[in-house]
């Protein structure tokens, strides 16, 4: 039997009712107590017996024991039908009771099979139902004859026993295959499970038979828990899972080895290459799913590891498949590698990074830089974009880029960007309210509904306005179901905060979230802003995301400015306000008091006005 098959017994049966009769027919222990029951009836009477088991998904019984009849009388009999009149068997096992035929070439019941029973000898046969102790039919009892017989009152007694002996017998068997299957397979998902996973790994090993191991790990599955719940996250596995079932054959088997890893074990004799079979799962994977009437998509990274090329041993090579596997996650995520021995040193940088990042949060060696935003028509700043810096000890002042993905692998990313909240929030306020504050957030937070009372808190121990928070989400980490942030966003915009969408127009879904989501602002992605004087298509579409803006009522901010020329093409084609090195470079606190003192220190109309039109324009 298949995998699939048997799963499908265990789904669409009780498992204690029903049972393949080749698995238990093949079963040593179960075979003996057969034999045992035959040859204490023979023994006693001169007569052959049989035990049939039933098949309850074609309604049929099939030979588990039969030593003293003719071998081809076995063979014919084997897969009879369940039904009124067939036959002693097929009589007792419908019917649930003893059926006893006197004579065989005279009943009605052995029309069809009375010449098979003269060419075998048999002249009666009495047949007895084996029922569990809730009265499910397991299969039947039959004592043959060579002359016409009927039963004596210590033979029905007998009957009566031996098909409680084995029904007891059989159903206990029954439980113990039940157990035995489903500890060799997942529960939810109906792949092997972890146990079964090695122990056919471990089998491809000793055979010697060159296998991939491919690792896979669902991409952003986290996400889709907390804001979907579990139960949505259970049918999205199941979902998928059943999309792994089609790509299965005699040398792929898929497992499932926890909450959203699964392994695949494939025979690298098979005619396709190993690299096309994993797009093949990435692509898979990335096929659009609807669980609870919401439209979902995530992808997979896949590390692969070949035995024996990367391990000869099933720890080494299951290690090393997993290594590969994070080595997808952090280049990218929904993509496959292969092991390499530079994995390791790469996993080792990244398990120090973790440690060494713990201990700067404990250290408190995080601090928040600020880089300006001016207005570009008059350079004067009307709002500070807070980012986060790593003051390490040995390697000194670190940039997001050095870190920002290790702290969003292990979880670390909300914990953060609640801190850089409220550490920016408490620094600008006592600068001076006029400044807006531009603050970097995970899209993580826009699915959890207790993160606007947690972006109030802060504002209210801080005193710092609202009407002055914009909160920046990168374009290309906002999940495409946008009804799930909705809620998140309108209750915070109600109280004054804005959103603005970084790295506008690298995504592909730009335009679906002006529409869906409350958006007060958006951000020129910088690699449009690098080459505006030199590439006219960059320029035209800063252009265009200008137009759009001013006919959304949007405020545009240009991110990336680092020449003179940049500047003044973005001014050219009517973009308010600019942000780069050009004007000042990330700068910490005491910094970034100097740099603006100047402007409080020399009031005059140019300021108030630049403030008043960033005000207007958000």
């Amino acid at each position: 039997m298949t995998l699939q098959k048997n799963w499908n017994w265990l789904e669409q049966n009780e498992a204690r009712d029903s049972v393949s009769p080749h698995l238990l027919c093949n079963d040593i222990a179960l075979s003996s107590l057969f034999d045992a029951v035959i040859r204490a009836a023979e023994a006693a009477w001169d007569m052959s017996c049989s035990i049939l088991l039933i098949n309850s998904h074609q309604a049929t019984l099939h030979t588990a024991a039969g030593p003293s009849l003719p071998a081809f009388y076995n063979q014919i009999i084997n897969g009879v039908h369940i039904g009124p009149g067939i036959g002693s068997c097929g009589n007792a096992a419908y019917n649930k009771e003893l059926t006893i035929v006197e004579d065989i070439q005279t009943h009605p019941f052995w029309a069809d099979f009375k010449g098979l029973a003269a060419k075998a000898n048999l002249r009666a046969c009495w047949s007895t139902p084996i029922l569990n102790n809730r009265g499910t039919l397991l299969g039947t009892f039959a004592c043959y004859f060579s002359n016409i017989q009927k039963p004596s009152e210590r033979q029905l007694d007998f009957m009566k026993a031996a098909g409680e002996t084995l029904g007891v017998a059989i159903e206990q068997r029954q439980l113990q295959q039940v157990v035995a299957q489903l500890s060799y397979f997942d529960p939810l998902t109906g792949l092997q499970n972890r146990a079964a996973f090695r122990k056919s790994l471990q089998e491809q090993i000793d055979n010697k038979q060159p296998v991939a191991l491919l690792f896979l790990d669902l991409d952003n599955f986290k996400e889709i828990n907390d804001t979907l719940g579990h139960e949505a996250g259970d049918k999205l596995i199941q979902t998928i899972s059943e999309r792994f079932r089609e790509l299965e054959s005699e040398k792929i088997s898929f497992s499932r080895i926890g909450g959203d890893e699964f392994t695949v074990i494939y025979q690298l004799d098979n005619e396709e290459p190993v690299d096309s079979f994993a797009q093949r799962i990435i692509d898979i994977v990335n096929r659009l799913a609807i669980v609870n009437n919401q439209k979902i998509q995530v992808g997979t990274s896949i590390g692969i590891a070949s035995y024996p090329q990367h391990g000869e041993e099933l720890s080494i090579l299951m290690k090393h498949a997993d290594i590969a596997m994070y080595h997808s996650k952090s280049n990218g995520r929904n993509r496959y590698y292969h092991f390499d021995n530079e994995m390791k040193e790469h996993l080792l940088q990244r398990i120090n990074m973790q440690h060494e990042l713990r201990a700067a949060s404990k250290e408190g060696q995080f601090e928040v830089y600020y880089q300006p935003q001016i207005n570009n028509f008059n350079n004067i700043p009307v709002c500070v974009e807070a980012l986060i810096r790593w003051n390490h000890p040995e390697k000194g002042i670190l940039a997001a880029e050095y870190f920002i993905d290790s702290i969003e692998s292990n979880g670390f990313i909300n914990m953060i960007d609640l801190w850089v909240l409220e550490t920016s929030c408490r620094q600008i306020g006592a600068i001076d309210n006029r400044y807006s504050l531009a603050v970097n957030l995970s899209s993580t937070h826009l699915s959890d509904e207790s993160f606007p009372a947690k972006v109030i808190d802060i504002l209210e121990r801080t005193d710092f306005n609202p009407n002055r928070l914009v909160l920046e989400v990168t374009e290309r980490t906002l999940i495409q179901n946008t009804s799930l942030v909705q809620p998140v966003m309108n209750t915070l915009r109600k109280r004054g905060i804005r959103f603005a969408i970084d790295d506008f127009g690298t995504g592909y879904s730009s335009l679906n979230y002006l529409k869906m989501l409350p958006i007060s602002e958006v951000k020129i992605d910088k690699s449009f802003v690098k080459d505006i004087t030199t590439d006219r298509y960059d320029k035209e579409i800063c252009t265009s995301l200008c137009s759009m803006a001013k006919n959304l009522d949007l405020h545009i901010v240009a991110e990336g400015v680092e020449l003179l020329a940049q500047k003044e093409a973005l001014e050219e084609i009517g973009c308010m306000t600019v942000q780069g090195y050009y004007f000042s470079q990330p700068l910490p606190l005491p910094e970034l008091k100097a740099y603006l003192k100047q402007y409080h220190d020399t009031p005059n109309k140019n300021n108030a006005e630049a403030l008043q039109q960033f005000d207007f324009q958000i």
